[in-house]
């Protein structure tokens, strides 16, 4: 009996340990080669623990949205983040491809829509997200596009269902670019967000500039929310503006925030 007392203490101060751990670690600027903006993890104290993606019985969705804002300013990285986003949902999560809706720039259209980066030629957006030779962008980021998602999700969504949602691009206090300089806002995402509201969990992470400002309009009882900074601060990427600092970080920490059911 007291070897069973002295092992579950034992693992309660491991993952106390761990808890303490991940905090420091993704909450610190200084270690990083670009100074970015703390992340911020937001969850009501009624959320569902058993919620976690890896024991829920019911279906994985998600929907990972790159707006672009125009093909000058949708930077490489965006696309990146994306890619690393769906693979990681892919082969770490094991989601069905059937469940991930894709909605990046000017979606499946083949005109130039990214910059490269380092003074190259604008080029159009790979499809294939995670390089297995099938096309994996299905809709250009319009509003449009976004509530005809969100109306889909909501006819098949249940109370039995996680929902993983993923945004990156540049933003502003308030709101976030789609395509073609259009502007959504958080009371306009917010309200797409509620079409799905009967779902187990709803796992958000915003990755744009600005992106703590949709917290108050986002938090509810079953979600989750994780974004790359605070309201009034900026989002940067990594050196050599590959990805988001902050992408890194979650995806680099992942095992970590799953066993303590912080996120995904």
């Amino acid at each position: 009996m007291k070897r069973r007392i002295l092992k579950s203490t034992l693992l309660v101060c491991i993952a106390l340990f761990m808890c303490h751990y991940l905090c420091a670690q993704i909450t610190s600027n200084e270690s990083l080669e670009h100074k970015t903006d703390s992340v911020q993890i937001t969850k009501t104290s009624n959320f569902d623990r058993s919620s976690d993606i890896s024991c829920s019985s019911g279906n994985q969705y998600a929907v990972i949205i790159n707006g672009g804002e125009n093909s000058t300013l949708n930077y490489i990285w965006y696309w990146n983040n994306c890619a690393k986003i769906y693979s990681t949902l892919i082969n770490k999560y094991h989601f069905e491809k059937s469940k991930i809706y894709v909605i990046i720039s000017d979606g499946t259209d083949p005109a130039p829509d990214m910059n490269p980066g380092k003074n190259q030629a604008l080029i159009s957006s790979p499809l294939d997200l995670d390089g297995d030779g099938v096309d994996d962008t299905q809709y250009a980021a319009t509003k449009s596009n976004i509530a005809h998602v969100f109306d889909t999700l909501s006819t098949l969504i249940t109370n039995e269902d996680n929902v993983f949602i993923f945004t990156t691009d540049h933003g502003l206090p308030g709101a976030v670019y789609l395509w073609d300089d259009v502007i959504m806002t958080d009371v306009e995402f917010a309200a797409e967000i509620d079409k799905i509201n009967t779902a187990k969990s709803i796992n958000i992470v915003m990755a744009q500039c600005h992106s703590g400002s949709f917290i108050p309009l986002l938090s509810g009882s079953n979600r989750v929310i994780t974004t790359s900074c605070k309201a009034n601060e900026s989002s940067l990427p990594t050196s050599p503006y590959e990805e988001s600092i902050f992408l890194s970080l979650i995806i680099q920490q992942q095992k970590i925030q799953h066993f303590l059911h912080l996120v995904l």
